[in-house]
C-alpha cells in the first residue's frame, strides 16, 4: 500500500528562540515503573510562520516537585482554588511563552522547552 503523506517537507524542530504557545491538551499519565505521575501538556506554536507547529512539557505530580507545576499553571494564568486544586479544563486555550531549544532526542534533533514566561 502507497501512503501519500510527502515525508519530504516535515518540519521537525524549530530555530531555537522564544514563542507564544496555545496549550490543546493535557493528560494525566504514570511515569514507566508506576512510581509517580505526571502532566504531559500538548501545546502548539500560536502565531508566526511556525503557527501550528506542536511541543510538548511534561510537569511531575510528585510532592517534592509541584514547585515547577505551581509556576507552570501561575504562568498560564489560570487560578487555583483554596485547596490548592485547579482544573485542566482552564489551561486549554492558554497562551504562554516558551523558550524552544534543539535537543536531540531518540538519535533525532528535536524540540524541548528550556524556559517559560507569563505573557
Amino acid at each position: 500500500m502507497k501512503i501519500n503523506a510527502n515525508l519530504n517537507d516535515v518540519k521537525e524542530y524549530v530555530e531555537e528562540d522564544w514563542y507564544v504557545c496555545r496549550v490543546v491538551g493535557v493528560e494525566s499519565r504514570t511515569k514507566k515503573g508506576g512510581d509517580s505521575k505526571y502532566l504531559n501538556w500538548e501545546l502548539e506554536i500560536a502565531e508566526g510562520e511556525d503557527e501550528g507547529f506542536k511541543v510538548w512539557y511534561m510537569t511531575s505530580l510528585k510532592p517534592t516537585a509541584r514547585r515547577y507545576l505551581k509556576r507552570w499553571i501561575k504562568a498560564l494564568g489560570v487560578e487555583w482554588d483554596e485547596d490548592g486544586n485547579f482544573h485542566t479544563e482552564d489551561c486549554i486555550g492558554q497562551e504562554i511563552e516558551l523558550y524552544l531549544v534543539v535537543d536531540e532526542y531518540q538519535g533525532e534533533m528535536d524540540n524541548e522547552v528550556d524556559k517559560f514566561r507569563q505573557i
